[in-house]
């Protein structure tokens, strides 16, 4: 028989406000979370004396507070907005899993995250909406530190700055064709989570568990859309490329052994890279009366 318990609590506040002063607009926004789980437990106990036992317990707590001071400006044709976010938080997992067949396994995470980031977006709109351009950069500097004093001792401190530009395109080339395009730049960063070394598991059969290295992610996409429209003939075309790359710091892995599916991450850098082609014709024919 299998038993779950999950006993878990959380206190939120939130604060926004906007004012306008002349051509500028501004805004406000605050908030500061708690969330708290004393207790979560997974019993699953013997249906025969050769059959494994399992038990999972964990508490986590989680403080965070996000503050957003945004800007923004419009002149004639053109809007320029400026968010700038400051973020913290301060966290701690405590798992313990005792398992006939991965053993006794602990897992004990501090962890402290700060952040500062803006994102400043420019858009130009021609007068008859014949195109519109948007350019964006999103600046971010990260500082963390984190430490495992389970079974599998880790710990990780780092400062991380990213840029994220990307440009947006949308073109009306003239009353039956118009191209949109998008290219972007992503940098992700990993969590407390990628600390979890020690196994955690989540039911009878599946154990999962972590490098102890901060996993981090680069991402390039382009795509590009053409549509062509003939609405009286009842013709319409569509084209689309997208490409994209990415690169990963860690690969994830698998292991099945004695009725255990185990999902881990591996140092393992690894590239990728997809490009597809796509286009439709359609093409509508009236009933001859």
């Amino acid at each position: 028989a299998q038993k779950e318990k999950m006993t878990t609590f959380g206190i939120t506040d939130n604060f926004s406000t906007r004012w306008k002063r002349g051509r500028f607009t501004w805004g406000l926004h605050s908030d500061f979370d708690y969330q708290g789980g004393p207790e979560g437990r997974i019993d699953v106990s013997r249906a025969a004396a050769a059959d494994n036992t399992l038990l999972q317990t964990a508490r986590t707590s989680q403080f965070s507070t996000n503050h957003v001071l945004s800007m923004n400006y419009k002149r004639l044709n053109t809007d320029l907005y400026l968010p700038v976010r400051v973020r913290y938080a301060g966290e701690h997992i405590e798992t313990h899993l005792v398992h006939s067949l991965a053993g006794d396994s602990r897992n004990d995470v501090n962890g402290n995250d700060f952040e500062i980031a803006a994102t400043p977006a420019f858009t130009y709109t021609h007068p008859r909406k014949v195109i519109k351009v948007r350019a964006d950069a999103g600046l971010r500097g990260r500082f963390f530190s984190y430490r495992n004093l389970g079974s599998v001792a880790a710990e990780q401190k780092s400062a991380k700055f990213t840029v994220n530009p990307g440009l947006d395109i949308d073109w009306n080339m003239n009353a039956r064709s118009g191209l949109m395009a998008r290219v972007d730049f992503n940098n992700s960063i990993g969590d407390i989570l990628d600390m979890l070394t020690a196994p955690v598991s989540t039911d009878y059969l599946s154990v999962n568990a972590r490098s102890g290295i901060i996993s981090e992610s680069e991402a390039m996409s382009a795509y590009a859309r053409y549509d062509y429209k003939r609405p009286v003939e009842m013709l319409f075309f569509n084209a689309t490329v997208r490409h994209t790359r990415s690169r990963v710091n860690l690969l994830t892995a698998q292991s099945v052994e004695d009725d255990i599916i185990g999902d881990y991450t591996v140092d393992r850098p690894a590239h990728g890279r997809n490009t597809s082609l796509s286009a439709t014709v359609t093409k509508q024919i009236q009933s001859v009366r």
